[in-house]
Order: structure tokens, then sequence, then C-alpha cells
């Protein structure tokens, strides 16, 4: 067969030049050993080994100890969800950053992580991966070694909320990043100070099925990062305001497991002071998601006498108590703003109404609630009952969180009591949970960061 033209040649690897441009490879495998290649990597898989079937086929020209390297010795793949994987096909052994991943055992692999072959110390490769930089950045180098940073989940005036997987087991979780005040001198600044702190208290103390669960915090010079439990079925908020409403057997499914988690809170001197909808969070987008109660930043700890008189919170779910200004309130805050989430969940509409943050805290503190009555024309007259007990201006005669148990429309319900009870055992934490539960619950041992 005759040879192409050297023109042709050019044009060839020119036009291989411009694909590969076109295509840009999601990561790079760059060579360690002298004798092996760099790989640019564009497909969703690559196989590594010394079977010729093999993706990346190495021989002992390659590799100098050839007998450490299987037919199929590992597996990368880029999958759906933007992570890169490493899957250990060998009885030798793969190691990222000398640690043995395991024969058919899959984790992530990151930027700058080193895959050696058959022993720790044979270096095949250093990782290079096509990552967004701010996502990079957002960690810390010591929790860039255990996470990766897939997307950005929420942010706000203090800081933001990325989700991770552990590169080893897989696990998903949001690590929540809390910017340090810059300076002690302003009093917004030494607030936001306590706030980290209470919220670092609170979650490394406590530990309830609908209470988010901290796995660990990390303290560096200018950041706190909190490692949460991810909850995939996202805010409260877009469940009430999807297309369908809600019916109210799931209503009552999801309020009653609110209600077990802020007891739980009131029983070891935690007032929240910012419940609504944003800060429950969603297993799944299922009818019958398991929730957990989240930001704690303006919690308070406090004993059985303590009142408070921050004025905190979201000012549609504020108690009237909060609103007027250095007025001694309690835990009852908790309920009220619970009862403003129960309206909301029931008729998709909030209510105190208002154009303006100022109309809206009027109407609160004078009581006016706005009832639509397309909105409750199919609500039982029990569920109306408990939202009035628990939007009652006055403390005094509003309802306590044990009288909010006590209502007809969540004693006579076993079914839905029954339900929820059966998903706190499969989670193995009934001891703490159970709606018939021993109420003499002690104060945990609380962690405290250095700032």
């Amino acid at each position: 067969m005759e040879d192409l033209p050297l023109t042709q040649t050019q044009e060839d690897i020119v036009a291989s030049q411009e694909l590969d441009e076109i295509r840009r490879p999601w990561g790079r495998l760059c060579a360690c050993i002298s004798s092996m290649m760099s790989i640019d990597l564009f497909e969703p898989v690559y196989t590594f080994g010394r079977a010729p079937s093999c993706d990346i086929f190495v021989d002992e020209r390659q590799f100098p100890t050839i007998l450490n390297v299987s037919k199929f010795h590992f597996k990368l793949s880029r999958e759906d969800n933007d992570l890169i994987y490493i899957t250990d096909l060998s009885k030798n052994g793969t190691f990222i950053n000398k640690t043995k991943i395991g024969k058919n055992n899959k984790c992530v692999i990151c930027n700058d992580d080193v895959i050696a072959i058959g022993q720790p110390s044979i270096i095949a490769y250093s990782f290079i991966c096509d990552i967004n930089r701010e996502d990079f950045e957002f960690l810390p180098r010591e929790l860039r070694q255990k996470y990766t940073i897939t997307k950005l989940l929420g942010k706000g005036s203090f800081g933001q909320v990325r989700l991770a997987t552990d590169k080893h087991t897989l696990e998903q979780f949001a690590i929540k990043r809390i910017d340090k005040p810059r300076s002690s001198i302003s009093t917004r600044q030494r607030g936001n100070s306590t706030s980290i702190k209470t919220e670092v208290e609170i979650l490394s103390s406590f530990s309830h099925a609908f209470v988010i669960q901290m796995r660990e915090v990390f303290e560096t010079e200018n950041e706190v990062f909190l490692v949460l439990e991810y909850m995939s079925g996202g805010e409260l908020t877009s469940r009430i305001r999807s297309s369908l409403p809600l019916p109210e057997c799931e209503v009552k499914f999801i309020f009653y497991q609110i209600l077990l988690g802020v007891r739980y809170l009131h029983l070891n001197g935690v007032t929240h002071r910012d419940l609504k909808p944003e800060n429950v969070l969603l297993s799944t987008q299922n009818h019958y998601p398991a929730i957990k109660i989240t930001d704690f930043g303006l919690s308070k700890i406090m004993d059985d006498i303590s009142v408070m008189e921050t004025v905190c919170g979201t000012v549609q779910y504020a108690a009237p108590e909060v609103l007027r200004f250095f007025e001694p309130y309690n835990r009852k805050v908790d309920v009220w703003s619970l009862g403003v989430i129960l309206f909301y969940m029931l008729s998709r509409k909030q209510p105190f109404a208002g154009s303006s943050r100022e109309e809206v805290a009027q109407n609160i503190v004078a009581g006016k609630i706005t009832w639509d009555n397309k909105a409750w024309r199919s609500i039982s007259e029990s569920a109306k009952d408990l939202v009035k007990s628990m939007i009652t201006v006055n403390p005094v005669f509003r309802c306590a969180i044990v009288d909010v148990f006590n209502h007809e429309w969540i004693a006579k319900d076993r079914e839905t009591r029954r339900k929820v009870d059966e998903m706190i055992q499969s989670s193995e934490e009934s001891i703490y949970l159970s709606a018939d539960s021993d109420d003499s619950l002690q104060l945990p041992k609380r962690r405290r960061i250095s700032f």
C-alpha cells in the first residue's frame, strides 16, 4: 500500500489537534514513569492494564515491574453526576494517595491525586481534572483530601453550602462554609461570631432523626466548615410551592416530624427562633419523606426560666412578642412559627399579608390573619382549630408544644404516628424520638470552637 503524502499526514495531525480542542479533555493522566506516556482523557470510560484490549495498554517496555500489573488493573469513569471514579479491577492492588482501593471497589478521584500500581511506592500517574476553579478553592487543602465538590446548593450572607462526596465511601454531604467576622468591633460582627459558635455547639451535641447531623467541623483562620448530612429532597418550601397542593395527610406526616424535632430541642434547652420551611429539609421528593431541621445560627441555648429579648428570625414567621422590641419572650415563639408553617402547608397561603416588611410585621402584632376561604374549603375543622391555637397573639393563651401533641388533629391520628414511628425505628434512633418516650432528656456536653 502506497504511503500517504506528507501534506496529507500534516493535515490529519492538524485536524486531530483541532478535534481535541473542540472536545476538550475532562482530565489527564500525567505519567510519573519516564517510559510511560501521559494520556488526555476524552471518553467516558478508560481501562488500564496489560491486556491488549485495554484503552491504556502497558507492557514490560513501558512499566518496569510489569508483574505488578493485572490484565485489567483499573478503570476510570466519568459519570452523569460529573464525578470521576476509579475502580480497582486487580488482585495486585490499585492505590490512591497510598491508600488501597480494594478489588471491585471504587472511589472518587480528584485533582492532584496520584495512582500507584501494585505497591504504594510505584506511582504511575498523577491525575489532573478539569474542574471549576471556584469549586476547587471552596475547601481548604485538608478537606480536599477527603471530599470532592460537585455543585452549589445555596448561598447567603453567612457563606455558601456545596454538595460534596467522600472520595472513599462515595457518601454525599452538604458542606457549609461560614465566613468568620473579620473583626470583633461591630455589634453585627460579634453577633455573627456568636451565631457560628451556637450552631457548632448544637450540631456537635445533639443526635435526633429529625435534626440535621454534623459529621465534622473544620476551622481555618477565616472560615468554619460544617460537614453536614445531605438531604436530596431539598427545602420544604419547594415542596409546598410545587404544582399540586399537599394533601392534609401528607402535611400531617411532615408536620409531625417537625414537632418531634422541635420538642427534642426544647427538652434540651434550645429554642430555634428561625423555624421556617427553608430550614426544613426533605430526604426525597416522594409523598412521605423524612425531614431534618437545620440552620441553628439564631438558636438560643437557655434553661426553663430564661427569657430572650433579641429581635431575630424571618418576619413572616416571627411571633408578635419578637417583633415588639425589647419585650421578653420564651420558647413559645417556636410554637408560633410552627403554626405559620402549618398554615402555609395546608393552604399554600401566608397568614399575614402585606406589601412591605413593615406592613407584614404590623399585621402579625395585631393578629390580623388573612383566611382564603377557597384555600381552606377542604381542610378539616380540627386542623383549622390547631392553627388558630398556635397563631395566638398573646403567648399566655398560645398553646405550648405539649398541647400541640395532645391536640386531636395529632393525638387521634394513630396511623400517621405509626408511620413516623416505623421510620424512626428503621433509622435505629427510637431511643430519643418516640412520641411516647421519656421527656427527661439531659443536655449533652457541647463542643466549642476557638474564635
